[in-house]
């Protein structure tokens, strides 16, 4: 009995441990977060506004808040933090130069994009950082890539074609994000900062910048925080469709790239 409970152990680990599992997580939890939000009642609604009972510790630490900023605020958190770990691998720094400049690219591109696309709206509140977000975790999921986010997006991409900052976002993601990490990482090597390893070619590097152009859940945050209640949907919805065309377009060019590689 104690040795299957131990197997059974190991091997949640060991599923826990896959770079994939995030995405295959998220799949499910988006279907139910669907299903869950359209129950008659407002019950999703409701579970995620709880708030703990008035307690002076907690006012006193600014903590009392409801169940969805604890997730939002502390266990994205934690989520960061364990990425912010994974740096630590990039040993050296001509091997931490290339990535650590794409990401700054990355970043600053698609917020230049995303502002000048709106012709300025996105200043306003903070929208300018949509674009900022990548959510690749997702993009690793076909099902998800192909399937959930498609439907999601499809229920509301209809507000998205007149809004100015919802086009923004859009063309950051898909234009501004790829644009921005080639630049960065171009710099870094051009500059002769740093180099990519020996078994990544020119070729590999493209992919990774238009999925990098996925920013499904971190976007959709951004956009809660920052988007006026109005123009949510729209942006929410740009968002969504943005992120499916980067998911599909990288699927298309991994598995091409792949097929040129094979002997």
């Amino acid at each position: 009995m104690a040795r299957g409970t131990a197997r059974r152990i190991d091997m949640l680990l060991e599923f826990l441990r896959l770079e994939t599992t995030g995405g295959r997580l998220l799949l499910p939890a988006t279907a139910v977060a669907l299903v869950w939000a359209n129950l008659p009642g407002g019950i999703y609604q409701a579970f995620w506004s709880w708030s703990p009972p008035p307690s002076a510790v907690l006012d006193a630490l600014h903590l009392d808040l409801p169940l969805a900023a604890w997730v939002t605020d502390g266990l994205l958190t934690v989520f960061f933090f364990v990425a912010g770990l994974t740096v630590g691998e990039l040993a050296g720094w001509r091997a931490a130069a290339p990535p650590v400049a794409a990401a700054l690219g990355g970043m600053a591109v698609p917020a230049v994009v995303m502002i000048v696309v709106s012709g300025g709206a996105a200043v306003h509140h903070g929208a300018w950082a949509i674009p900022v977000a990548t959510d690749i975790a997702f993009a690793l999921d076909p099902v998800s890539a192909g399937v959930v986010v498609p439907v999601f997006a499809l229920a509301a991409a209809g507000d998205a074609l007149g809004d100015r900052v919802a086009w923004g976002a859009a063309t950051g993601l898909l234009f501004g994000t790829p644009a921005g990490i080639l630049l960065g990482a171009g710099l870094a090597v051009w500059a002769r900062l740093g180099a990519f390893p020996p078994e990544v070619r020119r070729g590999d590097v493209l992919p990774v910048t238009v999925l990098g152009g996925v920013g499904y859940t971190a976007s959709l945050l951004i956009v809660r925080l920052s988007v006026p209640d109005a123009a949510a949907d729209a942006a929410a919805a740009a968002v969504l469709c943005a992120s499916v065309v980067a998911a599909i377009l990288a699927t298309v060019m991994v598995h091409r790239r792949g097929r040129t590689r094979s002997p």
